[in-house]
């Protein structure tokens, strides 16, 4: 079985209603001061390198810490059924994913107007990506406004680089489970005193070859962000990580628990193979529809992964037991350690005992 950071999305993540205080609320209450940080913009022109005005580290963490916990919940809520694990997208989202560009058929960012374009540039990024990744706990995001312009109809066009991440446990470490990497994104809003900013507009690069065609093209990004829409710097990138980790140490905050916060490929995740597993076996296992409908939600490594069912915290873990050759699958309770299903199957058949 391969790694993965980018997973299709499967709906084989269960939900915890929290997570949009830390999802869309962080987004309200945080973008503003996130983009603060020293974000270096190499343009193809040649003129210098244009920096994003910032106050100290502990000056910005303060208050974007302070404006989270004093916010209100967000009425507009990420909906999702613990049962079959499906989710409704937020408001804002289009379910045309090859087109490249999303319309907000409602109109609305949030039921509450929201007049701060770093704010209202936050919760598009969040909700045009929210269902298209197998979900996790808490959904974050990161953007760097590259530049900006507003028609003569008063349509205000943002050109940015977003980063979007669904986070969750693995081995005890809160990582981004699946999401994407630096894409530019070109998002459009009206915006009058009474309703704020609302979206019109959300326009992705096409995938595959046409990538750079439609960043030089199509989507109408200026020239002169060309060469970062196409290859970001390093620190940019780097500034996209900081702004979704903090969404995710916020977070687990909410929820009283420690844990390091980082990507997939912060932990081991050691494969069956690794561990001299057969490929066939393996690759057997693979196949969920051969065993019970849980099996999908273990982990395809040797360690462990937690999911929220129904309010409560579950454990799945596989682990390897040499000696009496056998892979062996638990679900247990989070709190408790009350063991609700275990398995096993012969390490050199695929069979299950």
């Amino acid at each position: 079985m391969k790694k993965r950071i980018q997973k299709i999305a499967h709906k084989g993540k269960a939900p915890l209603s929290v997570c949009i205080l830390a999802g869309l609320l962080s987004a309200i209450c945080f973008v503003s001061v996130s983009t603060a940080e020293n974000a270096k913009v190499n343009e193809i022109s040649g003129t210098e390198n244009a920096q994003k005005n910032e106050t100290t580290g502990a000056e910005n963490t303060q208050k974007a810490d302070d404006m989270y916990n004093s916010a209100a919940e967000p009425k507009n809520e990420r909906k999702r059924n613990s049962s079959d694990n499906t989710a409704d997208a937020e408001s804002g989202k289009d379910d045309t994913k090859d087109s490249g560009s999303d319309s907000n058929k409602d109109g609305s960012l949030d039921e509450t107007p929201v007049t701060d374009l770093d704010k209202a540039v936050g919760l598009a990024v969040l909700s045009r990506n929210e269902g298209r990744y197998s979900q996790g706990e808490c959904a974050a995001e990161g953007h760097i406004i590259l530049d900006q312009k507003t028609g003569k109809d008063g349509q205000v066009t943002v050109y940015a680089l977003t980063m979007y991440g669904e986070y969750a446990f693995h081995d005890n470490y809160f990582i981004k489970d699946s999401g994407t990497g630096s894409i530019p994104a070109v998002i459009r809003f009206s915006y009058d005193d009474r309703t704020g900013y609302v979206l019109n507009d959300y326009q992705l690069p096409m995938d595959g070859g046409e990538y750079s065609k439609s960043i030089r093209g199509s989507m109408g990004i200026p020239e002169h962000l060309w060469d970062i829409c196409i290859s970001p710097d390093e620190e940019s990138i780097k500034n996209l990580d900081r702004q979704e980790q903090r969404y995710a140490k916020r977070y687990l905050k909410t929820i009283g628990r420690e844990a390091p916060v980082g990507r997939y490929s912060d932990t081991g995740h050691p494969l069956l193979t690794d561990a001299g597993v057969s490929i066939q076996v393996s690759n057997k296992l693979c196949d969920a529809s051969k065993y019970r409908n849980s099996f999908q939600y273990y982990p395809d490594w040797i360690g462990n992964l937690e999911r929220i069912e129904d309010g409560v915290r579950y454990v799945y873990e596989m682990a390897l037991d040499k000696k009496a050759g056998e892979i062996i699958y638990t679900k247990s309770v989070y709190d408790t350690g009350e063991i609700i299903e275990k398995f096993a199957i012969d390490m050199e058949t695929g069979e299950e005992l």
